[in-house]
């Protein structure tokens, strides 16, 4: 049965471009490409698959169109990128793509310049100065993972930790004492509010500065790619998560905590979630390499469990255990689903 174009019902025609065969409409100018087609012709970056890695594109739902091929209604996506755009409608089912005149050229455009960006993002943070950083400091530093929004949400909380920070320093250890979360007042139903303000409040400057680089370099993508409410809900059950496995297991010996260390484990475990194909430049033992975030969060949360076993002294370590798992499962949870069904 001959194909037909799902924009003007007009019968496709088989026609070469290179050596790849598409589906061309002589009347309105579309093309319908087959899965694997799309790679030949733009490169790996403009397949849908690489869609939720790049982070560039979001549904629009359901198309007014149809497959070609017969496997029902098209999906709308917007592909957005420097000043650029473009609407284009895949199948959900045999992930082929449906390109309307001249939208092709606009697919190209943003490729290449998110390809540029990419390519530059990454010589800038292997430079030099960005070296000597990561030497000093031990952080780690993305790749490349661009946002399409500024994350307002994550500039409201980093605010509130910052003044709950001066509050500290103005008014004391009693202020901070009221506000922590102290399991064994938690027990007998007191400060019952400390399984939240806790993860807001820091023990001094260099914690403050850790938790935040971490929340600043990873929170602003799980924002993007989740939402205001998303993140939110991400970081704050995963901080309540990880207070109340602090508690749980330091029954017998209750040692209050303090810090925003198990809602920035939720998002660690979120950014995992959501980005498991991202890289991270890492230094150790002064060499330089990329790690994908796989192996970095599998490793450092490898790490928690190996120190909480062992007993170290001074960090909640049940609590960033908690919190990593309770933020990734919100992650997978709320996940945009119909682009993760398209890399599936």
């Amino acid at each position: 049965m001959a194909r037909r174009c799902p924009r003007c019902s007009f019968a496709l025609t088989p026609t070469m471009q290179g050596n790849i065969e598409l589906d061309h409409c002589d009347r309105c100018g579309g093309n319908f490409l087959d899965p694997g087609e799309t790679r030949q012709i733009f490169g790996e970056d403009a397949e849908p698959s690489a869609w939720v890695a790049k982070n560039f594109a979001r549904s629009l739902g359901a198309s007014k169109l149809r497959c070609p091929a017969a496997h029902g209604p098209l999906e709308a996506f917007e592909l957005r990128f420097a000043g650029q755009q473009v609407v284009v409608d895949v199948c959900p089912k045999c992930k082929g793509l449906w390109l309307d005149r001249n939208e092709g050229k606009e697919l190209a455009i943003i490729v290449e310049a998110e390809r540029d960006a990419e390519r530059l993002a990454e010589s800038s943070a292997g430079g030099v100065k960005t070296y000597l950083f990561q030497l000093f400091t031990g952080f780690p530093l993305e790749v490349y993972n661009p946002v399409r929004r500024r994350p307002w949400m994550l500039y409201l909380m980093l605010l509130v930790i910052l003044a709950a920070f001066g509050a500290e320093l103005t008014f004391g250890r009693q202020f901070v004492e009221h506000w922590w979360l102290d399991p064994g007042k938690l027990a007998h139903g007191d400060q019952i509010w400390g399984i939240v303000t806790y993860g807001l409040l820091h023990a001094g400057i260099v914690h403050l500065i850790g938790n935040v680089y971490f929340m600043w370099v990873f929170g602003d993508n799980v924002e993007d790619a989740l939402g205001k409410l998303g993140f939110s809900a991400v970081f704050f059950l995963a901080s309540i998560a990880g207070g109340l496995l602090h508690v749980f297991t330091s029954v017998g010996h209750p040692i209050p905590v303090l810090g925003a260390s198990g809602g920035i484990a939720g998002l660690l475990a979120a950014y995992l979630v959501l980005f498991p194909r991202t890289k991270l430049w890492i230094v150790f033992f002064f060499i330089r390499f990329k790690l994908s975030v796989l192996w970095y969060f599998g490793i450092w949360i490898g790490l928690q469990f190996l120190y909480a076993s062992l007993g170290m002294p001074g960090i909640a370590w049940y609590a960033h255990i908690g919190g990593f798992f309770c933020g990734g499962l919100v992650a997978w949870l709320l996940r945009p689903k119909k682009l993760t069904k398209l890399y599936e």
